[in-house]
């Protein structure tokens, strides 16, 4: 280990009682340096014949750290699993959106897909097992920004909803334009571990607008009322995915 030798030069001198001076005195300070670092701020650094090297200071970490994995491509996306900052629920895998994506048969019925970071409690026993997963539609025409802080290129006209509940497994899809309601049978909605899908609801679809058709997906600890602090995730992070335009596809008119 090194030592580092300060000289902080002599002594003033003084009188004692038969007036005679004092001698001078030098006086040397050693230091047990600690990993090339000396602590030296009680000490005039003007009297201080040495030469320091401090280490450099370690790097602040980002606190808003985005996800290290957020990819989007024509019906799907997948991301890292990462909570939404306004969430202010119990932070359960099950909530945790980790992909999504949309799949069409020949005759375009659409099959809904989300996912999420642990097993989704089919029959859940408590409040705090039950769980709301949701896709929102931009089917062209919906208002930007979208409506939630943080996300606003999230926009949707159209929502499929499906609420797990003690009560029971129930969805619904709602067309925001209009606000109708179409229930959707309970053999549409399967859950499997950490999957949920929902089967023919997305069927022709219809425009409402020239943009491309969008979708998204999050993961919710109330329903809609309960607003933005019950979602606690969203697949893809900030935007929806886009839906590939095939003949299922009524244009706008």
């Amino acid at each position: 280990m090194s030592k580092l030798k300060l000289f902080l030069g002599p002594l003033v001198g003084s009188v004692d009682a038969t007036n005679r001076k004092r001698p001078s005195a030098r006086v040397q300070v050693v230091l047990e340096a600690l990993e090339g670092r000396a602590l030296l701020s009680h000490m005039s650094l003007a009297r201080v014949h040495a030469s320091v090297e401090l280490a450099p200071l370690a790097p602040v970490p980002n606190l808003h750290p985005g996800p290290i994995l957020n990819l989007v491509g024509n019906d799907h996306a997948v991301k890292s699993p990462r909570f939404y900052p306004f969430y202010t629920g119990a932070k359960r895998a099950e909530l945790n959106a980790a992909g999504a994506f949309i799949k069409f048969d020949g005759q375009g019925n659409g099959t809904l897909a989300g996912i999420v970071a642990g097993n989704i409690i089919a029959k859940p026993t408590s409040p705090s097992q039950e769980a709301y997963y949701v896709f929102g539609i931009n089917r062209g025409g919906a208002t930007n920004p979208g409506p939630f802080p943080g996300r606003p290129g999230i926009t949707f006209d159209a929502t499929v909803t499906v609420a797990v509940l003690q009560t029971g497994v129930s969805g619904e899809y709602k067309d925001l334009n209009t606000g109708q309601v179409s229930p959707i049978p309970a053999d549409a909605i399967q859950i499997n571990g950490d999957n949920i899908h929902i089967t023919g609801v997305v069927t022709g679809l219809s425009l409402t607008g020239t943009a491309k058709p969008t979708i998204a997906f999050w993961a919710s600890s109330g329903p809609a009322s309960a607003g933005p602090t019950a979602i606690a995730s969203f697949a893809p992070e900030f935007r929806g995915f886009p839906v590939v335009v095939g003949p299922w596809v009524k244009p706008h008119r």
